[in-house]
């Protein structure tokens, strides 16, 4: 078959192509930015970040280098002032680059540079750290995957996880009026997008990046949002509320996964002190009034939890099912139920996750019965093609 290539526009000197089918073409060097640290006006903070041959500071405009004495930068933040090393930031903007080797920040390590980004205007300090994007997805893989897992389930959270970058990726490099990005960083470091600590030292993990090297999925000639969790509990997505299903049909299963139903999160019950249980609720709520009660008020079709109601002394005070999801930390998803028993309170529900895309657990146990990564990424996400990421670079001036 004949394969097509195309090209997304990143608005940088970089363009993202892709070519439908297969894996033909290999990626070139790429820098994922992703955000470690964040800060506002108001906060006072110190970051430090060590590498044992020193550092040089780099302008970002024009790549003129300053040599920094010591292993060590420390970057403060008080009163709307930048200092390095105790030396004020006259720019919104610069460069923090290891001479060799690694940097070490907040307990991890980390390869590729680091940046930091002044918003003036908004008061905000990123900190953000810039990393080939396999390298990236090699550090994801060990906190997102589980690395013990046979190879062919890693390659299909390895794609997963691939999409989901370049998916936000192309959101991020958006151009402003003034010519500048949307953001100044790709993804974030947490489970907010993707987890990622830096290096690691899981190599097996490399298998499952080489045998899908470049490989992405695409809906309607654009990369998916690729949402994946550890168990879906067999909830089916398409019944689920305020997901944008037009946007991202692709994530609009209409059939169960029934796939991870041996797994310990398929269902599971959480048993609290009905005193401990009030105060959790109770710091949800504005006052922090004392709880008398509560209970479920709306569930959607997939029978997760919508709405609450909490009875104060004086009323009943509604609270949406994501914000007591947020106050019940041992909650394992929003498909859950509320019993009283004595003094106690038990939870029970099913799947651990926004119950959307690749069910992990599903997909070990589709492995284990025969299945290839490819089909339990279209069982997953359907009507999905599979096409291969090309990185290319573009002459802005021509």
């Amino acid at each position: 078959m004949k394969l097509q290539t195309f090209f997304l526009m990143v608005f940088s000197v970089v363009a993202l192509g892709f070519t439908e089918g297969g894996s033909q073409l290999q990626p070139d060097k790429f820098d994922v930015r992703v955000l470690l640290a964040k800060a506002e006006r108001s906060d006072v903070f110190e970051w430090t970040l060590k590498s044992p041959n020193g550092f040089f500071l780099r302008d970002p405009d024009d790549g003129t280098i300053q040599e920094i004495k010591g292993t060590k930068i420390t970057v403060s933040f008080k009163q709307g002032r930048i200092t390095i090393n105790r030396r004020r930031l006259v720019k919104n903007g610069v460069e923090l680059v290891a001479k060799s080797g690694e940097t070490a920040f907040m307990g991890n390590r980390y390869a590729g540079f680091f940046a930091l980004d002044y918003a003036s205007r908004e008061g905000l300090v990123h900190l953000v750290n810039h990393v080939d994007i396999e390298d990236y997805l090699y550090s994801v893989l060990r906190w997102e995957s589980w690395p013990g897992w046979p190879l062919e389930v890693n390659k299909a959270l390895t794609i997963a996880c691939r999409t989901f970058l370049v998916k936000k990726i192309l959101d991020s490099r958006r151009e402003k009026e003034d010519g500048s990005f949307v953001r100044s960083y790709d993804i974030r470091a947490t489970n907010m997008d993707q987890t990622y600590k830096g290096i690691h030292e899981f190599v097996a993990l490399r298998k499952a990046l080489e045998e899908t090297r470049g490989i992405v999925m695409t809906f309607g000639g654009k990369p998916i949002e690729a949402m994946y969790d550890t168990c879906c509990g067999g909830v089916v997505p398409a019944d689920l509320e305020g997901v944008d299903f037009v946007k991202a049909p692709y994530l609009k299963r209409d059939y169960a996964c029934t796939y991870c139903k041996n797994c310990s999160l398929y269902t599971w019950k959480v048993i609290y002190r009905t005193s401990d249980f009030k105060e959790l609720i109770r710091a949800g709520i504005e006052d922090a009034v004392p709880v008398r009660d509560i209970r479920i008020l709306r569930r959607d079709k997939a029978h997760v939890v919508r709405e609450v109601q909490v009875k104060t002394n004086s009323a009943w005070i509604a609270l949406s099912g994501q914000k007591i999801y947020s106050l019940l930390k041992d909650i394992k998803s929003l498909c859950f139920s509320l019993k009283r028993d004595g003094n106690k309170i038990i939870a029970t529900g099913h799947g651990c996750g926004h119950h959307l895309g690749l069910c992990q657990w599903g997909a070990r146990e589709m492995v284990r019965q025969g299945w290839n990564y490819k089909e339990v990424l279209e069982f997953f996400y359907p009507g999905i093609s599979f096409t291969s990421i090309k990185v290319v670079y573009v002459d802005k001036t021509v």
